[in-house]
């Protein structure tokens, strides 16, 4: 009896611990499903970027490894099963986004996931050459090709401003549009881009240089006062630059000179009487010197002279100069005041108190102010260089241009001390002086000022001037012969200590710059220097006083 209890008690037991066991296992069987997410779900890129790829990570409570399983969002961007987000060939500019699913391997934990790649546009670099040079004879065929860096393919071009002269092809390369094209700076501008939208712009300067320009054609020349008249015609190519002067060659070794834009024609000073010279005719411009034409005719100057002129109008001519007209029995308006002589000395002007000008000789009319009226009157007038103009100065300091002649400044519009009495020009024609009756000089244009006499007490008041060859200096005169020298110009003596008949009213210097001539209002003339004495009016009785000479 004792056993078979036991046998059932230990058969409860069992059954018992079978139970609890079998619990046991059914209470931790059972697993619990997570949500599975994927990061980054955005980035961006450009379009020059090529071969892009990110990997999105995976996190929360599922059992690694995890799958991925793209739904949609198109071709662009492929997630790979291990969630390698690549793209498909290069993008364009815009949005592109990859959706789909992700999982555990058993297929418990689940999740979604959500990728955005936003593309922009790349910037395109123009790179050398941004330049380019051409010769005026060849910039006919000029062509040059713009290069870039930052397009994925290949970029097109289209022109947007710039010069009418240069285009652009779809492909970047820059030609020339008609022509030659003239020297100077021809500019183009413009975008280009590729088939991903990436952007640029291009500049483009072409500089075209000028060749040197023809010879020009020689015409005649003529001789003057130890000066001879050179004339000439324009070449007939200026190298596609603008003539800047001309450069006159005398024969003999006598140095050259160098004649302003635009003339064709210019007196040689400075040079030999009784010599005989043939002369040479360059154009310039910004290549150099061209070549030279063929000699002129030869010519001789002769001996030197010059001319008085009284108020009415009259003429007086000494030495070689040779009387070519006058006012002297004509009715004016108002008096002569003063004269000036062409650059080869074979004609003259003579200009009235009211502007009115009187043409002689090859001195021709280029307009005056005779039916103009005047806040003063004029007091004296000078000629250019060239002999195709010339200036006109009212006692104010007004300046009235005409033909060549530049209008460089005047005083005209302001207070001064003492009117101005007369005018001196450079010899390039490129300026001007003004002189007060108290010496006061006023420069205008390329004349220098070298000095006055405005705060010094004189004898007797400054009555002209005339400045030297080299324009780097000038001389006053007085009434009483008094010589004021500045810059370079030299003092060859003077009447200032001298009792005279009448007194001086003008003066002039001698062809070759190493003296002067002064003349009184008798016609008295006193001749220092290189000048020499060829006759006077002094002993005569005039009708009118004498007022300049020439």
């Amino acid at each position: 009896m004792l056993r078979k209890a036991t046998r059932r008690t230990a058969l409860v037991a069992a059954v018992v611990v079978a139970a609890l066991v079998a619990s046991f296992a059914t209470f931790v069987a059972p697993a619990y499903a997570a949500t599975l997410t994927a990061s980054p779900t955005t980035d961006t890129a450009t379009t020059a970027t090529a071969g892009y790829m990110k990997q999105l990570i995976a996190s929360g409570q599922g059992l690694n490894p995890v799958q991925f399983m793209q739904t949609s969002g198109g071709t662009s961007l492929v997630v790979s099963g291990t969630g390698l987000v690549t793209t498909s060939g290069n993008l364009v500019a815009g949005s592109y986004t990859a959706m789909g699913n992700l999982t555990d391997v058993p297929g418990i934990d689940t999740g979604t996931f959500s990728f955005t790649l936003t593309v922009t546009p790349s910037t395109i670099t123009q790179i050398a050459p941004f330049t380019g040079t051409a010769s005026f004879s060849g910039s006919t065929s000029f062509s040059a090709q713009l290069l870039t860096s930052g397009a994925i393919t290949s970029p097109s071009f289209a022109k947007t401003g710039g010069s009418a002269n240069l285009a652009v092809s779809s492909g970047g390369l820059v030609t020339t549009v008609g022509g030659p094209l003239r020297a100077g700076a021809y500019a183009v501008n413009g975008t280009d881009s590729d088939t991903l939208g990436n952007l640029g712009t291009f500049s483009f300067t072409l500089t075209v240089n000028a060749d040197l320009p023809g010879p020009p054609t020689i015409q005649t020349a003529s001789p003057g006062n130890n000066s001879a008249k050179v004339r000439w015609l324009a070449p007939a190519s200026d190298g596609g630059g603008a003539i800047t002067g001309y450069l006159i060659t005398p024969s003999g070794g006598a140095p050259p000179v160098q004649a302003p834009a635009g003339s064709t024609s210019f007196t040689v000073p400075f040079l030999n009487d009784g010599t005989a010279y043939t002369f040479t005719v360059a154009a310039i411009n910004a290549a150099g010197t061209g070549p030279a034409s063929a000699p002129s005719n030869s010519v001789t100057p002769t001996p030197t002279g010059y001319w008085l002129v009284a108020s009415d109008g009259g003429i007086f001519s000494f030495g070689q100069n040779l009387f070519y007209g006058s006012t002297g029995g004509i009715h004016l308006n108002q008096p002569i005041v003063g004269m000036a002589s062409t650059p080869d000395d074979l004609g003259y002007w003579l200009v009235a108190s009211d502007g009115g000008i009187f043409a002689y000789g090859d001195a021709n009319f280029f307009g005056s102010t005779g039916s103009i009226h005047l806040n003063q009157p004029i007091v004296g007038m000078a000629s250019t260089p060239t002999g195709n103009g010339y200036w006109m100065v009212a006692s104010d300091g007004g300046i009235f241009t005409f033909g060549d002649a530049h209008f460089h400044g005047s005083t005209g519009g302001k207070h001064l001390n003492k009117p101005i009495v007369g005018m001196a020009a450079t010899p390039q024609g490129a300026g001007y002086w003004l002189v007060a009756s108290d010496g006061g000089i006023f420069t205008f244009g390329t004349a220098g000022y070298y000095g006055s006499t405005g705060g010094t007490p004189l004898n007797k008041p400054i009555v002209g001037m005339a400045s030297t060859s080299t324009g780097k200096g000038y001389w006053l005169v007085a009434s009483d012969g008094g010589i004021f020298a500045f810059g370079d110009a030299a003092f060859y003596g003077s009447t200032g200590s001298k009792v005279l008949n009448m007194p001086i009213v003008g003066m002039d210097i001698s062809p070759k710059g190493k003296g002067y001539w002064l003349v009184a209002s008798d016609g008295g003339i006193f001749a220092f220097g290189d000048a020499t004495f060829l006759g006077s009016t002094g002993g005569k009785v005039l009708n009118q006083p004498i007022v300049g000479m020439g």
